[in-house]
């Protein structure tokens, strides 16, 4: 078959979830490449306090990762998935009321707890709807998809700020908050997934965190994911700064630069 000879897996019937993780990532797009002058231009807080104050949220969301592992458990993957976005639709909301720094705070924290559980629950989700044998198909395409939906979303979110200013960023926060909340609603539709996972869940429940603290090569694969993603979250963050506050850019070209 030609999607095979492509190397992609069979998708049919799976056509909610795909749309769903695409329309999650276009939002996600809009609203990524402007997380810090969001906060500077609507609520004129400066850029040294947002930082601190995500960084804050970040660090006080890191136990949620071992805590949804559990939660994946005992009441399934898809209804933590769902669950995560809905928090992150409460926490992009209430970014549009932010003014002072205890508000960014509690709406940063609900999204950064959101984004914990989300992305702990999120290639479990996938190994429970791949069918065997395609697993590896399905996490590449997947991936191309959200890059897709991720870079669409910068691209339009450079248009949005270029043609409505600071109202382009309060629209990029509400499109946001909408894309997660119709994500949901789609995940929320499939069906079998939290039966399937608890059959796949029941073969490996022997397996505890003894083991995997005893696996070097994955806990050395762990450290390395973890010193890549704190590299390009650092430059993705501090580019579109650069980009305006150093360069003296016009606020579109960040959308443009992270297509």
């Amino acid at each position: 078959m030609l999607t095979k000879r492509l190397g992609l897996p069979h998708i049919q019937g799976a056509g909610s979830f795909i749309t769903a993780l695409f329309i999650d990532a276009l939002g996600s797009g809009l609203f990524w490449p402007f997380s810090l002058l969001y906060f500077h231009v609507i609520a004129n807080l400066p850029l040294s306090v947002i930082g601190l104050v995500l960084a804050i949220a970040t660090l006080i969301s890191l136990p949620m990762t071992p805590v949804t592992g559990i939660l994946v458990d005992r009441v399934g993957t898809q209804r933590i998935i769902v669950a995560s976005q809905l928090l992150e639709v409460v926490g992009f909301l209430g970014y549009l009321f932010v003014r002072t720094v205890p508000v960014l705070l509690i709406t940063a924290l609900l999204v950064a707890i959101g984004i914990r559980m989300f992305w702990v629950a999120f290639p479990t989700l996938i190994a429970e709807i791949s069918p065997e044998g395609e697993r590896d198909r399905w996490y590449g395409f997947i991936s191309a998809a959200q890059n897709a939906g991720l870079g669409m979303g910068g691209l339009l979110a450079g248009v949005l700020i270029a043609l409505g200013g600071n109202l382009g960023y309060q629209v990029l926060v509400a499109v946001n908050a909408l894309s997660f909340l119709v994500s949901a609603a789609l995940l929320s539709r499939l069906r079998g997934i939290d039966r399937r996972g608890t059959q796949q869940r029941q073969i490996t429940e022997t397996v505890g965190y003894r083991a995997i603290l005893q696996d070097r090569p994955f806990l050395g694969i762990v450290v390395c994911n973890t010193a890549f993603i704190l590299c390009i979250s650092t430059a993705t963050s501090a580019l579109p700064v650069y980009l305006i506050e150093a360069l003296h850019m016009p606020a579109w070209i960040v959308g443009i630069a992270f297509t």
